[in-house]
């Protein structure tokens, strides 16, 4: 695995079973505190992209897999590294494990399948490792690494609140075009404080976002929100599969209708929810 190292350096004392964190000299005590018998330490675990697991422990024979601590079922085991010939991580066993088979709500624990398919290794972990990590590419789980009993390494998919999908996006001379895929929802905007406010509403499925509604607001950066009943929920971008999806994904901004000076400039946030910049109408840096 390319750069493992080096991600390891970066995140050392996260899931790193070398050394105590801080205020915890002694690596903690009671259930867990040490590896428990034929348990293998984790060098190394990470979900960054929302899609993989990133594991990595000390080398040895055997492949990384996830087995589902209820049922026992072992999903497909990572490939034998050692069959594609020289590693750049020598010193290490290590994959990139697919978490698509990871249902909601089902724990999977890390374990090294050994050369004898019957044999499984649970993988330790000294500390329970970073819980922010990115959701799936359909905005809709997010797998989270934890610390098990007896401290091993096991991943957790939880459902996350509802989204509606931006479908399309488009400027016309009268405003910017909105289609979700939920028909019926009204389009608000969402600052800082207070509730939201509801800037256009549907017809016949279309939204149509114009200057008018936005003469009041105040100039800042705001979220834009699809509104249904007392159900309020942000808009997002059909996968989250982008680092940037704000510099990667150009948007259309409204212009207002008597100055056509920019009012509105939609993007995308870093988690792949819709925002806007409003502007006073001067500011057209």
């Amino acid at each position: 695995m390319k750069s493992l190292r080096r991600l390891r350096d970066r995140v050392a004392g996260s899931t790193d079973g070398t050394a105590p964190s801080a205020g915890d000299p002694d690596g903690g005590a009671g259930p867990g505190a040490t590896p428990p018998a034929g348990a293998v330490v984790a060098a190394y675990a990470a979900v960054l992209d929302g899609r993989h697991l990133w594991v990595a422990v000390d080398d040895r024979p055997g492949r990384l897999a996830l087995r589902d601590t209820t049922t026992g079922q072992v999903l497909a085991a990572a490939p034998d590294a050692r069959a594609d010939g020289p590693t750049d991580e020598p010193g290490f066993l290590s994959a990139v494990l697919p978490l698509d088979g990871v249902g909601v709500g089902a724990d999977h624990d890390v374990v090294v399948v050994g050369p004898d398919p019957a044999t499984l290794h649970p993988v330790w972990t000294a500390r329970p490792p970073a819980s922010a990590t990115p959701p799936a590419a359909d905005g809709r789980s997010r797998v989270v690494l934890d610390r098990g009993p007896e401290g091993l390494l096991r991943v957790r998919r939880e459902a996350l609140p509802g989204t509606a999908v931006l479908r399309t996006v488009s400027a016309r001379p009268d405003g910017l075009a909105l289609h979700l895929d939920d028909p019926a929802a009204a389009l608000a905007v969402h600052g800082q404080g207070g509730e939201p406010v509801v800037v256009a509403e549907p017809v016949d499925g279309l939204l149509l976002l114009t200057d008018g509604p936005l003469r009041d607001l105040p100039a800042g950066m705001v979220r834009l929100v699809a509104v249904t009943g007392t159900d309020v929920r942000p808009v997002r971008r059909h996968a989250d599969d982008l680092a940037e999806p704000g510099r990667s994904v150009p948007l259309p901004e409204l212009r207002d209708a008597t100055t056509d000076l920019p009012r509105l400039r939609l993007r995308w946030g870093a988690d792949s929810h819709l925002a806007a910049r409003l502007v006073d109408g001067e500011d057209d840096a």
